[in-house]
């Protein structure tokens, strides 16, 4: 049994500032939800009938919202990269998420 791909989730957007981009997004009629910390990034949704859009920002070290679990390390790594990419590239799309069939099978 394969795994299909039904839709499109999230476009990933990187940003340097959360707070600065959703003021930006808001500003062109967006509406976004609350800011949190999603793997170690900074991270505010725009969630749209069909999908949505996730601006991303890396988390400093100095801030230490990376909590020290067995997640730790994926979320640093996460976050090093998105600060990697704003360094080479600066902001911009940078990926997207899908929505699988069968999200435990597409885990394999």
């Amino acid at each position: 049994m394969s795994t299909k791909v039904v839709s499109i989730a999230r476009a990933l957007v990187a940003v340097d500032s959360i707070e600065a981009a959703a003021e930006r997004w808001h500003s062109l009629g967006f509406t976004l939800a609350a800011p949190r910390i999603w793997h170690g990034c900074h991270t505010a949704d725009i969630h749209l009938p069909c999908g949505g859009i996730r601006l991303l920002s890396p988390v400093s070290a100095k801030q230490g919202a990376v909590r020290r679990t067995s997640e730790a390390a994926t979320a640093d790594a996460l976050s090093a990269s998105l600060h990697q990419r704003l360094q080479k590239r600066g902001e911009g799309l940078m990926g997207w998420t899908w929505v699988c069939s069968d999200a435990q099978q597409s885990t394999q």
